[in-house]
């Protein structure tokens, strides 16, 4: 350790860390009255890809930003009230936050207190690993123990997990988030304490809801994935998130076909199966997950439709992508719509064919004089048609069909 008591020095980053100029720019501005701490700090230590760079600042907002004017800096006051400013550089947006303590919480939001203390900054944030703060030397400051976790590969809450997780309950869900990308397995601790505080989660917008769980759908690790959400059931916390109980095993078994036959289980076709089963009230699902209307289209796709013979899949072809029909016939045959040898033969069909531009516009089937609704009709019943001479027949062909 060296003569800060606060400073890692083992941990230097040394002569290889290379910011980048308008990292470097910002240090160059505030020195050793700044750092940067959180997601970028964590994934700098793992090299993985940073997306964005975060500052804690012992300055509050009005000094930052009259700092920032001093060098030509535009700056936003994008949460002042909470102590951060947005610093722009070269086009590029940076958030900087003072230092601060949160005070008076309701499970979501909270006062916060000014207090220059680099210490008592980590100790209000959710997880040690997202607690690491690098100056502009390239050391290292973890307060508690984050570089441990790092290297045990473990998300463990700062202090008191209970008190965390009260603090902001949408930490819950980050807890799982992180766990899936950073973790080899759930802290016991940290699961213990969700489940005490899940009935929390009922606080939660359904915007923010969405927008992480999505993310801890969007994992990569399959396996890993089906084991976490059984945790989430077992331990009754997505009873407080959804009305509708999720269907892990119908999950499991999406990504086991997609193991077997190489096809990418994607993210709408994972939310089908957890939630498109038995007892489905479509109206609170939509409702729940903020579904947009490309999302309803495509859940109503796979309720409504039914693919049994090859023909269908040729229709099905001319009207949708084919990463949309993949979708469709892995669903029907999770939810036991078609067998496994059906599902092999038409998925091959679909990999193996390349459908040409359909050869009728709406425009001419209104050269014909068809109006309103009739065109539309019209225009489905030739893509049948169509489809069903293997893609060959002319629009000459066609037209001669409706006109």
């Amino acid at each position: 350790m060296g003569s800060d008591p606060e400073c890692n020095n083992e941990l230097k980053m040394g002569e290889g860390l290379v910011f980048t100029l308008e990292v470097q720019k910002i240090f160059d501005i505030f020195g050793d009255k700044i750092r940067l701490v959180g997601g970028c700090v964590r994934d700098m230590l793992l090299e993985r890809e940073l997306h964005d760079y975060d500052f804690a600042c012992v300055y509050e907002p009005d000094k930052i930003q009259e700092i920032l004017a001093q060098y030509g800096v535009k700056s936003i006051p994008t949460g002042k009230e909470f102590g951060t400013i947005t610093a722009v550089v070269n086009g590029k947006n940076f958030e900087i936050t003072t230092l601060r303590d949160d005070v008076e919480g309701d499970g979501r939001h909270a006062r916060v207190e000014f207090n220059g203390d680099f210490e008592m900054d980590a100790k209000r944030r959710d997880f040690s690993v997202n607690a690491l703060y690098l100056d502009k030397d390239g050391e290292i400051y973890d307060y508690f123990s984050g570089m441990d976790d790092l290297k045990a590969r473990k998300i463990r809450f700062i202090g008191d997990a209970g008190e965390r997780i009260k603090e902001d309950y949408l930490r819950v869900l980050r807890f799982f988030r992180f766990s899936l990308g950073y973790a080899k397995s759930l802290d016991e601790v940290g699961i213990d304490a969700i489940e005490e505080n899940r009935e929390g989660l009922r606080k939660l917008s359904r915007e923010r809801v969405r927008q992480e769980y999505f993310k801890i759908l969007g994992a990569g690790d399959l396996d890993y994935l089906v084991e976490v959400l059984g945790v989430v059931r077992q331990r009754g916390v997505d009873q407080f998130l959804f009305t509708q109980k999720q269907d892990v095993d119908s999950l499991k078994n999406l990504f086991d076909l997609s193991k077997e036959f190489v096809f990418s289980a994607s993210l709408n076709l994972r939310i089908a199966c957890l939630f498109l089963g038995e007892g489905l009230d479509i109206d609170v699902f939509y409702k729940e997950i903020c579904a947009t209307r490309t999302e309803k289209k495509y859940f109503m796709f796979l309720l409504n439709n039914k693919i049994e013979k090859f023909d269908d899949v040729k229709v099905a072809l001319v009207n949708y992508e084919k990463s949309m029909v993949v979708d469709f016939l892995a669903f029907s045959h999770i939810f036991a719509l078609i067998k496994k040898e059906e599902f092999k033969s038409f998925l091959k069909f679909v990999e193996g064919t390349t459908v040409p531009n359909f050869p009728v516009s709406s425009q001419d089937i209104l050269d014909l004089g068809f109006k309103g609704a009739k065109i539309s009709k019209s225009l489905a019943l030739l893509k049948v048609k169509w489809a069903l001479s293997d893609y060959e027949l002319s629009k000459e062909n066609l037209l001669d069909i409706v006109n």
